[in-house]
């Protein structure tokens, strides 16, 4: 299923770089802008959820 499928796959290593990139760019824009500071702070939440899924879909797999 689908949580094999990130495991196995790069998913997971993309989602996270990804997340990186965009925090990154987010903060090189300006400290002082508010929409940077937003764009920041949605990047970091879809690096949790990344983080998230793939420790959720780890423990299933062990499970299975």
């Amino acid at each position: 299923g689908f949580c094999r499928q990130f495991i196995t796959s790069t998913m997971a290593e993309t989602c996270r770089k990804k997340a990186e990139t965009c925090v990154k760019k987010a903060e090189n824009c300006g400290k002082q802008a508010e929409n940077c500071r937003k764009k920041a702070e949605t990047c970091r939440k879809k690096a949790e959820t990344c983080k998230e899924a793939e420790i959720g879909c780890k423990k299933n797999n062990y499970r299975y």
